[in-house]
């Protein structure tokens, strides 16, 4: 359908569906006991990793490298087709398999790995180009924590419990998401919000770089150790890691002379998510710690790190892209002879009121699990479902608006008179 890389845009379409089906499997969560409770625990878990998560930064990630590098197109067609196969039956059996049986999970595991494992190929290649290093490292550096980590979880699922399911899920966090985070926001979104990294910070980003993917296995270190130590010094690094981060942004982030800044709906969903984020990973520190606290931990942190931080990250970067590539295929080559603009795209009224409306929802969800009410989590989880639907249909919209102009499109890499 799209000029340049459609399979980025169906993976990264597919990963937001499946977000839908993760809020009712949460809901369902909430009112299931004995050995159903475990079962659609496990899909869910598999569901928010490969199917939430994972498509969507998958996508995303294929879509920037596209970019970047000026591919139209990623290898060959057998390729292509062979990627979004994997990943799509790979998301579909880990997530039904715990309801039939375990062998499908590992099939679906494979399936996946195949997935990732060509789109590892596919940065590789890119990396070794002279051109856009960052956040190519840390991409690199991700993936590879992603392929241990489905790695570690299919043997886990093979009968070796020679490590705990928690140090596994940590891989994930951890190490791949994180990282991923970190050279997101460190690149592309200053490169999609019209910023450059400020000057003095670039000569760092090669050391932080190490400095992260270090810090990211002492911590994980902790977990499969179970040791205080390799805690402590991870955990302590890990968040200097961010606040190098932070640091960066906030000194990069300034509106050039002349130019209004116009996109306060994309940190409409950014600041909340680091802030929710940042929260979440403190709060699981200091329950690592032995602090003791009035609620139970495990499912605030979880909650706090993956739906109120996460979720919003991405819910702001997938509008951003979509809305971002349909203007640059539709309307960057004649920007004098239309009234729609990057701007106008990006600040639709409908999206701002499902900003506060999401965010608002996000924190009647954290009261829920806070105060332990299962009718408070249900609210906040029904509510965040349905300004979702909203946000869904603001990009819907816009996939609308690119099928109706598709034909007169004159894309920034087509002259004048080249558009059919």
């Amino acid at each position: 359908m799209f000029r340049g890389e459609p399979i980025s845009y169906w993976v990264i379409i597919s990963g937001f569906l499946s977000y839908f089906f993760v809020l009712i499997m949460g809901m369902g969560i909430v009112h299931s006991t004995g050995n159903f409770l475990s079962v659609i625990e496990l899909a869910h878990y598999m569901l928010v990793f490969f199917g939430w998560i994972g498509l969507v930064v998958l996508g995303s990630e294929l879509q920037f490298y596209r970019a970047i590098s000026g591919i139209r197109k990623f290898e060959k067609e057998l390729h292509r087709k062979l990627f979004v196969i994997s990943l799509f039956l790979g998301v579909i059996l880990v997530t039904i398999g715990p309801f039939i049986s375990y062998p499908l999970i590992l099939t679906g595991l494979i399936f996946y790995f195949v997935g990732i494992l060509l789109h590892f190929r596919w940065l590789i290649i890119i990396r070794l180009r002279k051109l856009y290093k960052f956040p190519l490292n840390y991409f690199l550096s991700a993936q590879i924590f992603h392929l241990t980590g489905v790695l570690f979880l299919f043997f886990y699922f093979l009968g070796v419990k020679a490590f705990s399911f928690r140090s596994i899920t940590h891989i994930f966090t951890i190490g791949w998401i994180s990282l991923v985070l970190q050279g997101a926001l460190i690149r592309a979104l200053p490169m999609f919000i019209g910023f450059g990294i400020h000057p003095k910070f670039k000569p760092y980003l090669n050391i932080h770089h190490l400095f992260s993917v270090l810090s990211s296995i002492l911590l994980l270190s902790g977990f499969f150790l179970e040791d205080m130590l390799f805690y402590s010094i991870g955990g302590i690094l890990w968040i200097l890691s961010w606040v190098f981060v932070l640091i960066v942004l906030a000194a990069s982030f300034k509106p050039r002379p002349g130019r209004k800044f116009i996109h306060g709906v994309t940190l409409g969903f950014m600041l909340p998510g680091l802030f929710w984020s940042a929260i979440g990973a403190i709060l699981g520190m200091m329950s690592i710690s032995g602090i003791s606290f009035d609620f139970e931990v495990k499912p605030v942190h979880v909650h706090l790190t993956l739906v109120a931080g996460i979720s919003l990250l991405m819910l702001g970067a997938l509008h951003r892209i979509t809305t971002f590539q349909i203007f640059t295929l539709l309307y960057t080559g004649k920007r004098k002879d239309v009234e729609v603009t990057e701007s106008s795209l990006l600040n639709d009224e409908l999206i701002k009121k499902f900003i506060v409306f999401l965010n608002s929802s996000t924190l009647l969800l954290v009261w829920g699990f806070i105060s332990s009410e299962s009718w408070i989590i249900l609210s906040g989880g029904a509510l965040i479902f349905l300004s979702s639907l909203g946000i869904g249909w603001v990009i819907i919209k816009n996939l609308l608006l690119y099928l109706k102009e598709k034909d007169k499109a004159l894309p920034f890499y087509l002259k004048k008179g080249e558009a059919k």
